[in-house]
């Protein structure tokens, strides 16, 4: 497999779609090379997301220890990020680099945002709770839970996802078994939180999940690691539309392992009925990151791979168009070094060579890399460790001719 790094990649990835094309008639998307940017994330901040909004991009973020860490937002205003608004604060909040927050714009009204996050409850505990904002981030309600359970167990791995003027809600908590379950809500506008339902009674149960909207039936779609009885934990999709018992996995990688491996899913809609889902697996002790195509029928494409053969997984997928996605992952380098990974992929399986946005750390606490956009322009956040940690950015053009 071609593997392009640094500088180099933008005219090899060009060079090699052109003799894509002579055996193509697909559209190939023409990425610009990479170009760092200016964070608005201050020293230490970790935890990073962005938020796709009906006229630009938001990121949040949290920084800060003790009483004053802070969970942050700032939105993309053009040529720069705009001064951080706070959304809470306290030393409860939950800095954690494999469950962080999420924001969301809610449809009843282009100024209303919802907030998720992690809040502790105790040494071994934490709940997730949510807040609204009417004014575009500048005030919010004061926080609430967004489940019933009040134990002190562990409640967290939120999903987000635009439905009606409000949201529906997917996390992680206890259930029915004693095993983790996959639980959803109905989130209103003004924050009051509706319908709470158990999917599945038994899941991994510190995996991310990803929701989505298919655009053309308002069909909630979530994937998450699921865990069967003997500890089979392959990546499973529910939907809306159909009962949980002919929900199915994206693909049956068969990887049988004991504990949680901190590793979910991400899917993206495409805008139509379909959806792109990225996932890491180690079955057969093999690390692998693939990418597949859903189609508005509950079917998937063969399983690509993505990755150039020591992948850590942590992923992220964004649709540049109805047919390509840009899915990015973390790619060993050393025991210490690791990098940040990125690839075009068709439905129709074409694969773009890869290209590395930038060297990061290898321990968990650097956290899972983002990709973000805004029309033809890509944004890339991660975390670097060492001496100087905090969020590093990065950004370019995709273009399909």
């Amino acid at each position: 497999m071609l593997r392009v790094r640094r500088a180099g990649w933008a005219l090899a990835a060009i060079l090699c779609w052109g003799c894509a094309k002579a055996t193509t008639t697909a559209k190939l998307p023409v990425p610009s090379s990479l170009s760092s940017m200016t964070s608005p994330s201050g020293p230490g901040s970790g935890e990073g997301r962005f938020c796709t909004l009906h006229d630009g991009l938001l990121f949040s973020w949290i920084e800060g220890t003790g009483a004053s860490r802070q969970l942050l937002l700032s939105t993309w205003q053009g040529k720069t990020w705009s001064p951080p608004q706070t959304i809470v604060q306290g030393k409860d909040l939950l800095a954690n680099g494999a469950d962080f927050p999420t924001v969301l714009e809610l449809a009843h009204e282009n100024h209303t945002l919802l907030a998720a996050f992690p809040w502790s409850t105790g040494p071994e505990s934490y709940e997730i709770r949510i807040s609204v904002s009417r004014d575009r981030g500048k005030s919010w309600s004061v926080p609430q839970r967004l489940h019933r359970d009040a134990s002190l167990a562990e409640h967290g791995f939120a999903s987000l996802v635009r439905h009606g003027d409000g949201a529906e809600a997917f996390w992680l908590g206890p259930g029915s078994s004693k095993a983790a379950s996959l639980r959803t809500a109905e989130v209103r506008w003004d924050g009051k939180v509706e319908g709470e339902t158990e999917i599945d009674d038994r899941v991994c149960d510190c995996c991310q999940t990803s929701a989505i909207e298919l655009a053309s039936a308002g069909t909630l779609v979530v994937a998450y690691r699921d865990r069967s009885a003997d500890e089979i934990r392959d990546i499973r999709v529910w939907r809306d539309d159909i009962p949980m018992a002919a929900s199915t996995t994206v693909h049956a990688d068969g990887w049988k392992i004991p504990g949680c491996p901190v590793n979910g899913p991400q899917i993206a809609a495409d805008g139509g009925g379909g959806f792109a889902a990225a996932w890491f697996t180690a079955a057969a002790d093999s690390p692998r990151v693939f990418a597949s195509f859903g189609d508005p029928h509950g079917k998937y494409s063969a399983p690509m791979r993505l990755d150039s053969g020591r992948p850590v997984g942590r992923v992220s997928v964004t649709m540049v168009n109805h047919d390509w996605a840009l899915a990015t992952w973390v790619e060993m380098l050393n025991d210490s070094t690791a990098s940040f990974d990125a690839r075009l992929v068709s439905a129709s399986g074409q694969m773009s060579p890869t290209f590395s946005v930038a060297k990061m750390g290898a321990a968990r606490g650097s956290g899972v890399p983002q990709v973000g956009r805004v029309n033809d322009q890509f944004f890339f956040a991660w975390r670097e460790m060492g001496t100087n940690p905090g969020i590093r950015m990065a950004t370019t053009e995709i273009k399909v001719p």
